[in-house]
């Protein structure tokens, strides 16, 4: 096929107006391009790199926190501010993902979570508003304690308990054993000030009555920790370092007006706590702003693939095995994933800006967050072996993008929970529709549809079986991985789907060719390794199944011919200190040494 030309387009920095890079970033970024530009402008001025061998680890742990007030100044907004803006606080996510990795360990804990639970569930006392006051400028961080040491079998199960002081007027948070512990929490820096939220089963005469959230002012601006807690420091992370500790609440008491239960909970003339929502069913209107922080992160993670991607067309192009098609498949298939799921990510997040959304966006993030983490990190990786030696330095971004993506899967929902718990929902999940969705598919999405929907009637007549008596319809162990299976599988239709939109919607006819060819190859590469199951129920011949290898060949050549526009698109900046963020490697390698064209003595 016949392109346009790449010279003047380069895949780092591009900031010009060809009208198949504006297409494509039309598709990934909508209507808030300037947003996010504004956001990593700010990003890039905070100078958050890597530190140098000289700072230790605990040193580094406070990189985010300290410069978590400048980001907020430099925005001009309270930090409540940005919690309810849905698209400038994704695109201060999204920016740190890629330019900041270091603040991106804070933010999703600070504004999507804590500030957003006091919001949300306060009850807009005056001791609500004295914590939201004391996150507004970023000098106290906001942290959500929910995981435990012990785990739980499910999110209503927690094992800490809240149990009321009237004397005292408010609740006392008890971790009861080891199990019991709140885990992972970034509330180790002595010197830190903190708000936390932490989630506890409260308890009233012994009777359970729902896994409800507590805020704290956990430690002053003057380092004094708050009374009934014991901080043990868990050991260094790979990656962007972080202050994890493990947290003993001995007592810790949180006033009534802490109790954060919205307009769903409240307390009688006695003191006692009611609510009309069933007991199991509060974990849920609690938990509530874990929905917003999947949402972020998912996004976040994905962009931060779209860099390393990025990255690694332009390195590859300069290298001389560069064009070796061994190569190429890997990374267009990653460049292709990439992209359709930064589609469906911006998709997700306009729909999410709506109060009224439908299905409710639960629903939708437990199938996005998963997807987007997921090929994020297959995504990472496969960037960091084109990088070859390059993408194991921690100045080139790509090992503390790599961890974040890692531990992007478990925080705010592991990934196979969350498709588990999203599997439960069959029969839901494949009534989520995109805006604007074509009405005639090729057949490759249908394809995918078809095996959707077949999921879906298994895990349907299934219901009421336990979990020992049901027997799989396919590859599944049991029914837990066959929910899994569903939830992955509408989130692929769901990433195919946005990237025909994209193609549908573009204002380039080229930039619409790239499109539907990402679509294609994303469907098709679902499709290969999945015949047998197709072909058992009778839904794949040995035509459609040459039709399948040939149709990916094809579009994954149309893709290796323009991934300098697709890694345009994803309008990464030259990040400092970064050789293979920069457009010529090599020279960068020459100007970080000093080491120019006279300094190479030649043999004579």
């Amino acid at each position: 096929m016949t392109t346009t030309t790449t010279v003047l387009i380069t895949h780092i920095g591009y900031r010009d107006e060809d009208p198949t890079v504006t297409g494509l970033r039309g598709a990934l970024f909508g209507d808030h391009l300037g947003t996010h530009r504004a956001a990593m402008d700010i990003m890039l001025r905070l100078g958050d790199v890597a530190p140098d061998g000289d700072v230790t680890y605990r040193e580094e742990t406070r990189i985010g926190s300290a410069l978590l007030p400048r980001l907020i100044a430099d925005l001009g907004l309270p930090a409540r501010k940005i919690a309810q803006d849905v698209h400038l606080r994704g695109a201060v996510c999204d920016s740190a993902a890629v330019a900041a990795t270091h603040v991106l360990t804070v933010l999703n804990g600070h504004f999507a979570l804590t500030c957003r639970a006091l919001l949300e569930l306060g009850n807009g006392s005056d001791y609500v508003q004295a914590c939201l006051a004391d996150l507004d400028s970023g000098r106290t961080l906001g942290v959500f304690a929910h995981t435990e040491l012990g785990g739980t079998n499910g999110g209503a199960d927690l094992q800490v308990v809240a149990v009321r002081d009237c004397a005292a007027g408010g609740y006392r948070l008890y971790s009861s054993s080891i199990e019991a512990v709140k885990a992972m929490a970034n509330l180790a820096d002595p010197d830190v000030p903190a708000v936390a939220v932490f989630t506890a089963c409260l308890e009233e005469d012994g009777e359970d009555k729902g896994v409800l959230a507590f805020a704290s002012r956990f430690r002053s601006a003057d380092g004094v920790l708050a009374e009934g807690v014991e901080i043990y420091t868990l050991s260094p992370k790979l990656g962007s370092a972080m202050p994890h500790a493990l947290i003993k609440l001995n007592g810790l008491l949180v006033p009534e007006d802490g109790v954060l239960c919205g307009d769903w909970g409240g307390f009688d003339d006695a003191g006692a706590f009611v609510s009309e929502v069933p007991v199991r069913q509060r974990f849920q209107h609690t938990v509530g702003p874990l929905i917003h922080g999947r949402l972020d992160l998912g996004i976040a993670m994905n962009r931060s693939a779209g860099a390393g991607a990025a990255a690694a067309v332009g390195f590859t192009g300069q290298r001389p095995h560069g064009d070796s098609d061994a190569l190429q498949r890997d990374l267009v298939t990653a460049v292709a994933d990439t992209f359709a799921c930064g589609v469906l990510g911006r998709m997700v997040r306009d729909t999410a800006a709506d109060p009224d959304i439908q299905p409710p966006l639960g629903l939708w993030v437990m199938v996005l967050k998963p997807l987007l983490t997921t090929l994020a990190q297959d995504a990472l990786i496969v960037c960091r072996e084109r990088l070859a030696s390059h993408g194991i330095l921690r100045c080139n971004y790509l090992p503390d993008a790599i961890a974040n993506v890692f531990g992007g899967k478990t925080a705010e929902g592991d990934t196979l929970a969350l498709q588990v718990a999203a599997g439960r929902y069959a029969k839901a999940l494949c009534l989520l529709t995109l805006p604007e969705t074509p009405a005639e598919k090729p057949w490759w999405l249908e394809m995918i549809t078809a095996r959707e929907g077949h999921l879906a009637t298994d895990l349907y007549l299934a219901t009421g079986i336990g979990r020992d008596e049901y027997e799989p319809d396919g590859d599944a162990v049991g029914l837990d991985s066959a929910r899994a299976d569903m939830a992955h599988t509408t989130g692929i239709r769901l990433a195919v789907t946005a990237a025909l939109i994209a193609a549908d919607q573009a204002t380039d006819p080229h930039a619409a060719t790239v499109a539907y060819s990402v679509a294609a190859v994303v469907a098709l590469g679902y499709l290969a390794p999945r015949g047998t199951w197709f072909q058992r129920r009778g839904l794949q011949s040995d035509q459609r199944a040459a039709e399948i290898e040939t149709g990916l060949l094809r579009h994954r050549r149309i893709l290796l011919e323009n991934l300098t526009f697709l890694a345009a698109a994803f309008d990464v900046p030259q990040l400092p200190g970064a050789p293979v963020f920069a457009l010529d490697y090599r020279q960068a390698f020459s100007e970080i040494t000093g080491w120019g064209p006279d300094s190479f003595v030649r043999p004579r």
